[in-house]
């Protein structure tokens, strides 16, 4: 009798371990893309979560919907073939921080997997926004002549929430950010995939002042920043970030932590990136609003047809200064593009006209007088320039001391124009070393290939530069202090 109670128990604890499925279908949703779903698929979700958590199936088949709220203990599965698709109508969204397809707040264990695809159908969408405010129903200023981000729906905003996978899925098509997780912990995305080149301001996901956060096997096509940290909050401090096995194309910059830089970014460990087509920098690091960026550790990142290698910036654009120090780069490995690299791409970024004209922008760490960007330590660097327009503009910062600071300014890699190097700028910095760099130029270029000013702390060892052109220092030194060699 006794063992027969034991085998029920048993039965029961393994029963009770396993999460029910509840197929969205039996709540009312129908799969034909032109039923609303939205009131169909939330009653599936309160069920499991009121059930004590479990998988929200949506099956085989196009299920048109609105905002839903995902709620704790809830995993929402995409099954092959499965399509979530956001509506085109504006009315039919809700807003948390900013408007949103799916949604949750202060959740914990929730998931979103499968094969299946989440779009936002983001043309049609913004364009009914873009409609709305010329019809005066929306308020904006429309600057640039696009509606506000805040405007455009986003595909999913997770905030507040503890431990979260997101894996496998396709997410495409945002109206703008495609994705953001706002002081999220133990945050994990896998093997996902986003397509977002629909309209303006696609960042192919926004991880914002979080912590425990692993990116890994992911595939990222956006028209705007591909896999981006920002942080809104001076308080706190984005930390154990980790990024690996990636592959991403962007009209912006590969992998970026700024623009928004209130608050703190440490411990960061970037690995095994492969970017493609990107129109600015695979990396870039920005502390521009305050913020302290520290303890970066950055390898095997390879780029091809690229507008730059890294960007390291440090600036005043608020209130304060804050401070970037100690990182690493190692194995680094780019071919910068003969001609535009995302030319041809949908919402790609401007042409030369549209900005300062330039020849090619070099790698640049460039910190400012009251502030000098510290300890950064690259080894086995290799930057292949594949042409060059033969010195088809020589303006003034050419010139020692003639490339403005732009403290306050807005960062990006072609900021400040022309730049008096072609191969790496660096200035307002100390302690900076390089081991093992390999510049090639293929072309001509009046310019020196590395200009360094105002460094306290200067070490290159291992240097090689490949160039056409004799100019008289390819390597100009400016300002440099404590130089520790040059070989």
């Amino acid at each position: 009798m006794k063992k027969a109670i034991c085998v029920i128990l048993l039965a029961f604890s393994v029963f009770k371990g396993v999460a029910k499925t509840y197929n969205i279908t039996n709540f009312g949703a129908k799969g034909d893309s032109l039923t609303l779903n939205t009131q169909a698929i939330q009653k599936a979700i309160d069920f499991a979560y009121n059930a004590g958590g479990g998988k929200v199936l949506i099956p085989k088949g196009t299920f048109l919907s609105g905002t839903i709220f995902l709620k704790s203990n809830v995993e929402l599965y995409l099954a092959k073939d499965a399509v979530l698709l956001g509506s085109a109508d504006f009315y039919q969204y809700n807003k948390s921080r900013w408007y949103s397809l799916i949604i949750a707040n202060d959740a914990v264990n929730i998931s979103i997997k499968g094969t299946g695809t989440i779009n936002g159908q983001g043309r049609k969408l913004a364009k009914n926004v873009f409609d709305l405010v010329l019809q005066g129903k929306i308020e904006d200023k429309l600057e640039l002549n696009r509606p506000h981000e805040s405007w455009r729906p986003q595909i999913l905003e997770l905030s507040n929430c503890q431990n979260i996978t997101i894996s496998n899925i396709t997410v495409k098509n945002g109206s703008g950010w495609v994705q953001t997780y706002i002081k999220c912990n133990n945050l994990l995305i896998s093997n996902t995939k986003t397509e977002s080149t629909s309209y303006w301001n696609n960042d192919g996901m926004d991880i914002v002042d979080c912590k425990n956060v692993t990116v890994k096997g992911c595939k990222v096509n956006s028209a705007d920043d591909g896999i981006c940290f920002k942080s809104f909050d001076p308080s706190y401090t984005s930390e154990n970030l980790r990024v690996k096995r990636c592959t991403v194309r962007t009209s912006a910059s590969g992998i970026k932590f700024g623009t928004a830089s209130y608050g703190n970014f440490k411990t960061v460990k970037i690995n095994k990136i492969f970017c493609y087509d990107n129109y600015r920098t695979v990396i870039a690091i920005e502390s521009v609003d305050g913020g302290t960026i520290d303890d970066f550790d950055v390898k095997n990142i390879k780029g091809r047809n690229v507008g730059g290698a890294f960007f390291i910036r440090l600036g005043e654009r608020r209130t304060k200064v804050g401070a970037l120090k100690n990182v690493k780069f190692k194995n680094i490995d780019v071919e910068v593009a003969a001609s535009k690299p995302d030319a041809g791409y949908e919402n790609e970024g401007p042409t030369d006209e549209d900005i300062h004209p330039h020849n090619t922008l070099p790698s640049s760490i460039v910190g400012i007088p009251d502030a000098f960007i510290q300890n950064v330590s690259i080894k086995n660097l290799k930057i292949n320039y594949l042409t060059q327009k033969a010195a088809d503009f020589i303006p003034s910062p050419q010139k020692d001391g003639g490339v403005p600071l732009f403290i306050k300014a807005y960062p990006e890699f072609n900021m400040f124009g022309e730049l008096p190097a072609w191969g790496i700028y660096l200035r307002h910095a100390k302690n900076v070393s390089f081991e093992n760099t390999k510049l090639l130029l293929n072309g001509k270029d009046y310019r020196s290939a590395v200009v360094a000013d105002s460094i306290d702390g200067l070490t290159l060892k291992g240097f090689k530069i490949n160039c056409i052109s004799k100019v008289k220092e390819p390597v100009k030194l400016i300002n440099v202090t404590n130089l520790k060699s040059i070989q």
